[in-house]
């Protein structure tokens, strides 16, 4: 009676031991006879100014790891393959593995960006994925600065800026008379949307001036700080008025009353 079975050991060799008559015999085989990763998804979705990579695996045999790589068009031309980074593979497991990666360096005057896996073995051996492509969007996002908020605001409140590409970008606070108050971002900034926090506890109340500067875009927008209790004596004081007011307007109708 002839027995067989398949191993796979540490290394990720297949392990084939066979039994004729009780006389066992084995041998190995290489995995590059076989289909070492089995890939069953690759993708690429843009999420604001960044694309995200996702690629799954059912299967891996003496996996080291994938190199992706990235391919720009413009002007209709193919520019040349190059590595970005490498995901670390799972050597060999039969469960499914979920890969994720993050590419947040989008060069926008490119038409179409590329992406492959460079799927790599420990022995050296290597198989190249399918293409994925995704066409950039370069109208999506353009210099702005929005109105903080809230506004009017104690004491913290939140500014949004936006930027097309990669630039030096600083934003800065001034007061009413134009001193700086504080510098909330003064470095270079990839192409994208983000949100700056100012804390202005230990300001007093009053209107200031938040100021961009990114590249030859500049803007400038108002805002109001108005401390909690601050904001109470002016209620106050402004209902004492009112208060007033009317107690006036009540007087001069009596008056003439009286007159009549």
């Amino acid at each position: 009676m002839a027995l067989k079975a398949t191993l796979i050991d540490s290394y990720g060799n297949i392990i084939t031991l066979r039994n004729y008559n009780y006389t066992c015999h084995s041998y190995y085989s290489r995995l590059n006879e076989y289909t070492p990763v089995e890939l069953t998804s690759f993708s690429a979705v843009q999420i604001d100014s960044n694309i995200k990579l996702q690629w799954s695996t059912a299967t891996e045999i003496n996996n080291h790891g994938f190199e992706i790589e990235k391919q720009l068009v413009k002007g209709g031309k193919n520019i040349s393959w190059h590595t970005i980074a490498f995901k670390e593979g799972h050597g060999t497991t039969s469960e499914k593995v979920n890969y994720p990666y993050e590419d947040n360096n989008i060069d926008r005057s490119a038409s179409f960006i590329r992406y492959r896996l460079k799927q790599k073995d420990y022995n050296g051996t290597f198989e190249y994925s399918n293409v994925v492509e995704i066409s950039i969007n370069t109208t999506s996002i353009d210099f702005g600065l929005k109105q903080n908020y809230p506004n009017p605001f104690n004491p913290t409140t939140t500014i949004t800026y936006s930027l097309p590409k990669s630039t030096f970008v600083t934003l800065k606070v001034y007061d009413i008379i134009g001193e700086e108050i504080a510098e909330l971002v003064n470095e270079k900034k990839d192409s994208g949307t983000y949100d700056v926090t100012w804390n202005a506890q230990n300001i007093p109340s009053g209107v200031y001036f938040y100021k961009i500067t990114a590249g030859e875009y500049s803007k400038t927008i108002k805002m109001i700080l108005l401390k909690y209790k601050e904001s109470i004596i002016f209620k106050i004081y402004k209902r004492n008025r009112e208060r007033r007011i009317l107690a006036f307007i009540f007087k001069i109708n009596l008056l003439c009353k009286v007159r009549w």
